[in-house]
């Protein structure tokens, strides 16, 4: 692709010599397969999270399951009130 755009008011001019396309679709299917790369390791770590709350035997061994999940999921590090 050739061209120029050139402003008059401003004394500009821009020559284009040669200009390549953007791979949109080599890059929306790497998009699309990590997206579902991601959604199946989430679905998975959300049903081994529910199996593991269901063999706790108290509540607070489950919330306690439940937090450390959150924290290696999200890095989420202050979980309390202030």
């Amino acid at each position: 692709m050739h061209g120029h755009l050139s402003s008059p008011n401003c004394n500009l001019l821009f020559k284009v010599d040669e200009a390549a396309s953007f791979p949109f679709e080599t890059y929306a299917k790497k998009a699309v397969k990590y997206l579902f790369l991601v959604a199946i390791g989430s679905i998975v770590e959300i049903l081994l999270t529910i199996r593991q709350m269901d063999y706790s035997n108290t509540q607070a061994v489950r919330h306690l399951v439940f937090t450390s999940s959150i924290v290696h999921s999200y890095g989420v590090v202050n979980l309390g009130t202030h």
